[in-house]
């Protein structure tokens, strides 16, 4: 049996990025730094806001890198296919390590004096988790083939749901700023406020997919060799975690 324990890492990355921004967000208003609706990373563009800024993305960069680490880790041990695994080897060592890189260092550089470096990696950070996103949920469909239970149903269409809306939202946020021929006013917002919005948005619906792994049911899951050597699962409740029995092979 092999059990990953990593259970509060995904809602604990949330919570402190959630705490870092609405933290920043408040204080920078206070303190007359930002007005209107700001991107996130000028809430910590200004000093004492850009430590709190620094500190609480740094540490945030790491756990969601390692829920997207882990969580691959735990899929690659549960299917035999070339294609899948490829995929999720890609999303375990390179999407983890480039979403990290993205997000530390977007939380280090000034978004004042280093805008074109800090917009860089704030893309490379949502480019990167995107990707790995859509490879965990597509790898999830493939490892839980039907008839699936109604946990799993349920966890599943979460996870769907919400990286659909966070894909609508990204991709405008990604793009539009980059784009020479959006107009200046955009559903009635001016350009950088509407792009700031949507950086609202994608940021709610990244916390909601990657958080959500905290609530999963199923902390247990069985390897490859286990199955070959005829290993069986037993559920013993909805809320119960799986018992895995394996066969002496003594």
């Amino acid at each position: 049996m092999v059990n990953i324990g990593f259970k509060k890492i995904p809602a604990l990355g949330c919570f402190i990025a959630a705490a870092t921004i609405l933290t920043c967000y408040i204080w920078a208003h206070m303190n007359g730094h930002v007005d209107g609706i700001p991107f996130f990373s000028e809430t910590g563009g200004r000093e004492p806001e850009a430590f709190v800024f620094t500190f609480g993305l740094s540490i945030s960069s790491f756990l969601q890198a390692s829920t997207m680490f882990i969580m691959s880790d735990k899929l690659l041990r549960k299917t035999n296919s070339k294609g899948l695994r490829f995929w999720l080897h890609l999303s375990k060592y390179l999407g983890s390590f480039l979403s990290w890189i993205g997000l530390f260092c977007l939380s280090i550089v000034d978004t004042y004096d280093y805008l074109i470096l800090h917009t860089s990696f704030a893309q490379l950070y949502f480019i990167a988790a995107l990707c790995v996103a859509l490879i965990l949920i597509i790898a999830l469909y493939i490892v839980n083939p039907k008839p699936r239970s109604k946990n799993i149903t349920k966890q599943l269409r979460f996870k769907l749901i919400s990286l659909v809306l966070l894909f609508l939202f990204a991709f405008p946020y990604i793009s539009i700023l980059a784009v020479p021929f959006v107009p200046s006013y955009v559903l009635g917002f001016p350009k950088r406020q509407f792009a700031a919005i949507l950086q609202y948005f994608s940021v709610f619906f990244m916390m909601l997919f990657f958080g959500s792994f905290s609530f999963d049911l199923r902390d247990y899951i069985i390897s490859v060799e286990d199955m070959k050597n005829g290993a069986m699962v037993v559920e013993i409740s909805e809320s119960s975690p799986l018992v895995v029995i394996k066969p002496d092979i003594n």
